[in-house]
């Protein structure tokens, strides 16, 4: 038996596609894949060089490499991990840097910024409202919060935050050098920079028909020209499903992490499954499953299981997630779902938006930790070495 698609060069040029997490760079440019050869039948051998031995995002990097190995009918990996040298230290840096500050000239949204994506694999599980409500619950703990509305034909976020309010994004500059300004929308006491494509249509009546590659486009504009400020946190609304605003996001904001969204409902959650494929399929860390809608809470408390059970557990075990929160369905949210973020007394419904808000601090704290050792410190330890080579 043997390897009848297997080429080395081929399989280099595809692991272009492997992104360094913190350096934003792909390994092949980096120069951490130093050999691929045949080790047996169905097997590879790959000689891979990390800024450290003990880099917490070793088993990452692997992961995706032997995805990409699947691709040419491999069925296993085997790797000579190593550490690279000064010299080799001090160039991945230097190509990192020379990335970072190119991305930075075509986009005003800093590194520093924790984008987190609340996407779903169906409509109609609160996705766009529960959104809101985290934005809100963010920006009201003192935090600078960006709300990115990326369902581009089924925005609803202006709506939520505006009510029937008509207004408009601003640009300044020309047609060849632009930014757009995020509408400063304030509601009960806080604010959140809001950009959505119902801040640029004629009338929210108006349908947006575009095709892939327009939808794309649209999100880099919304991405690399709008002028979001000294943000601590951009939210994302994502359409349902994993198209082309997905497949857009995981180019353009690789370090975007993922809160998948479902219902109860077990059929729900097994259409969820397929973003969370997606997500391991194009490198974006899913953070946690919410499973919004939980059970009904009417007006004098009493708790209903309206839409099922055992969703959202069902969901993280298939996506090797943690399940974040239970959200309720409060009988208030039928008039005033954003609103009742902050007015409601249930203490269910508000432990909920708490236990999401704690979990995203602790879960990001907890990731810059294991970063510390690694990629993200050797960047700073090596700032000034290619200079003295």
């Amino acid at each position: 038996m043997s390897i009848v698609s297997f080429d080395p060069e081929s399989m280099r040029e595809r692991l272009r596609d492997v992104i360094d997490p913190e350096l934003g760079t792909d390994i092949v440019t980096l120069g951490m894949v130093q050999g691929i050869e045949q080790a047996s039948a169905d097997s590879i051998l790959v000689n891979l060089a990390l800024t450290t031995i003990r880099c917490p995002l070793r088993a990452k990097i692997q992961h995706d490499i032997e995805t990409v190995a699947r691709g040419f009918g491999i069925t296993s990996v085997v790797f000579r991990v190593v550490e690279m040298n000064k010299a080799e230290k001090a160039a991945a840096m230097k190509q990192a840097r020379a990335n970072a500050a190119k991305a930075m000239r075509s986009s005003s949204l800093k590194r520093k910024v924790k984008v987190v994506a609340l996407a779903s694999g169906k409509g109609g599980v609160g996705k766009s409202t529960l959104s809101v409500q985290v934005a809100m619950r963010f920006a009201r703990a003192g935090y600078r919060v960006g709300l990115l509305d990326a369902d581009i034909w089924g925005y609803s976020t202006v709506r939520m935050l505006l009510g029937d309010k008509k207004k408009r994004l601003d640009a300044k500059g020309d047609s060849t050098n632009f930014k757009i300004q995020p509408l400063k929308a304030s509601i009960e006491g806080t604010e959140i920079s809001l950009v959505s494509m119902g801040l640029l249509a004629d009338s929210e009546d108006e349908a947006i028909m575009w095709r892939g590659p327009m939808l794309s486009r649209a999100l880099q504009h919304f991405v690399d020209d709008v002028e979001w400020g000294d943000i601590d946190y951009l939210f994302i609304d994502m359409p349902p499903g994993t198209g082309d605003i997905q497949l857009g996001l995981s180019r353009l904001l690789p370090q975007s992490k993922v809160i998948v969204v479902t219902t109860p409902s077990i059929e729900v959650a097994t259409v969820a499954t397929r973003v969370a494929d997606m997500c391991k399929k194009t490198g974006l860390e899913i953070a946690g499953v919410v499973e919004n809608m939980s059970y009904f809470i009417c007006e004098h408390g009493s708790p209903y299981s309206l839409f099922g059970e055992g969703g959202g557990a069902f969901l993280a075990e298939r996506a090797d997630a943690h399940l974040v929160a239970k959200v309720p369905l409060l009988a208030s949210s039928a008039e005033a779902s954003v609103t009742s973020v902050g007015t409601s007394d249930n203490q269910s419904f508000r432990k909920a938006l708490d236990d999401i808000f704690e979990y995203l601090l602790d879960w990001f704290a907890r990731k810059e930790l294991e970063t510390a050792s690694c990629t993200s410190k050797m960047l700073r330890l090596f700032e000034d070495l290619e200079d003295s080579l």
